[in-house]
């Protein structure tokens, strides 16, 4: 994460009086569009969180031992995505960074070219779109 300064900074100034800081895209594209088959359901992606320490031990530390990568909802996107549909009104829980990450280097998962990574030109052009779009549509998830 090469700006991890100042998300951290942003963790600081955004956390006073919050239990949850959770950058999630919210992706119900497929929804708006009546695509309805299995693969296109309503899902939101999470690559981060704060949480505050009492709240995590009490509400979601114990998710673990019932977590199934293989089940639908069962596995950690899905208890995210659960955690942010549950609690999106409540303003103990923040949903979106203002800051757009910046990662570099091998992403976690193989494309077909091999391992994919982060920092090339498309990556730094789309990160800059996300930010620009953070500011002008805070509350779109996208």
């Amino acid at each position: 994460m090469l700006n991890i300064t100042k998300i951290m900074y942003e963790i600081e100034k955004r956390m006073e009086g919050k239990v949850w800081l959770d950058d999630v895209k919210d992706t119900r594209l497929h929804d708006l569009i009546a695509k309805k088959d299995v693969y296109s359901r309503y899902w939101a992606d999470s690559r981060y969180f704060v949480a505050e320490i009492n709240y995590y031990k009490d509400h979601f530390m114990n998710i673990y031992e019932s977590m199934n990568d293989y089940v639908w909802r069962e596995n950690a996107e899905g208890r995210l995505f659960d955690l942010y549909k549950e609690n999106n009104a409540d303003k103990r829980f923040l949903f979106r960074f203002r800051t757009q990450v910046q990662f570099y280097g091998k992403s976690g998962h193989e494309t077909e070219g091999g391992y994919g990574v982060y920092g090339t030109p498309k990556d730094k052009l789309k990160n800059f779109v996300r930010q620009v779009l953070r500011y002008l549509a805070p509350y779109i998830y996208f």
